[in-house]
């Protein structure tokens, strides 16, 4: 084999040895970066919070499934209810004060009983209580 031969096939297997030493270095990287994030989607997996028993608010523990809402008074008591109105204009802060008028209940606040939701009557100047008036329901 003459010289020049020898060195041109060296060469090559020099460069042939490096591009399958690429090869091998990408497949090696390529695998560590896979069980990497095969073990991160394990985990990830793994800390996933199962579905559970949905809580029911305090209103839907207090109140029958007959009654549509709750009506917080000033003192924190509930009462079970149906659909209600607040009249803004008669701020209170108990029954007593409310006596008389068409709406003769104090109360600061409603829960619907359905989505656990609370809502203030939304008053200006945020009175402990407004005089409410609403449908009577069994509890």
């Amino acid at each position: 084999m003459n010289d020049l031969h020898f060195d041109d096939v060296a060469r090559r297997l020099d460069a042939a040895a490096t591009r399958r030493g690429l090869l091998h270095g990408l497949l090696a990287v390529g695998t560590t970066l896979g069980l990497v994030a095969g073990f991160e989607d394990v985990a990830a997996r793994k800390r996933k919070k199962k579905p559970g028993k949905k809580q029911k608010s305090l209103c839907a523990k207090a109140c029958s499934a007959g009654c549509s809402a709750c009506f917080e008074r000033p003192s924190g008591t509930l009462i079970c209810g149906g659909t209600g109105s607040a009249d803004c204009a008669f701020p209170c802060s108990t029954d007593s004060d409310c006596a008389g008028s068409l709406r003769p209940v104090c109360t600061k606040r409603f829960t619907d009983r359905a989505t656990g939701e609370t809502s203030s009557w939304g008053c200006p100047g945020n009175p402990p209580g407004v005089c409410t008036s609403f449908t009577v329901c069994t509890v």
